[in-house]
């Protein structure tokens, strides 16, 4: 098992074949309490909106990528499970660009990965709609 800790609002397990992401509230700076509620919230929200655009795809200037289908997810966005990504390289993540320009992915390369072969968005909770 592996624990990926550099999501601002989840948390994500992966174990085996799988992904698990969870909601991850922790205090920040500022008001602690305010600020618990506002990341769970945001660990929510982008949960239920990678069950929204699962599968979809997106495309531009002759490159693109499919969300990563969520293969089971618990309601309310308590839980999101994916197939496992491998990364990508940099030369793969450099012809994305104009493809994220109207998609909920964030553009970095950690957003992205390889799941047989094909090439994934495995990070799309809602990063455009923070910009």
């Amino acid at each position: 098992m592996k624990y990926l800790k550099t999501g601002a609002t989840r948390r994500v397990f992966l174990i085996g074949r799988y992904a698990f992401k969870v909601p991850f509230a922790w205090p920040g700076t500022g008001n602690a309490f305010c600020g618990i509620f506002r990341r769970l919230r945001d660990g929510l929200f982008a949960n239920c909106c990678e069950m929204v655009y699962s599968g979809t795809s997106f495309s531009g200037n002759g490159a693109g990528f499919v969300c990563n289908p969520v293969v089971f997810a618990l309601p309310w966005g308590l839980l999101v499970v994916q197939r496992r990504a491998l990364p990508i390289d940099n030369d793969t993540f450099d012809t994305l660009e104009e493809a994220c320009a109207w998609s909920p992915v964030e553009y970095k390369p950690d957003s992205f990965g390889f799941v047989d072969g094909e090439l994934v968005a495995v990070d799309y909770g809602a990063g455009s709609f923070y910009d």
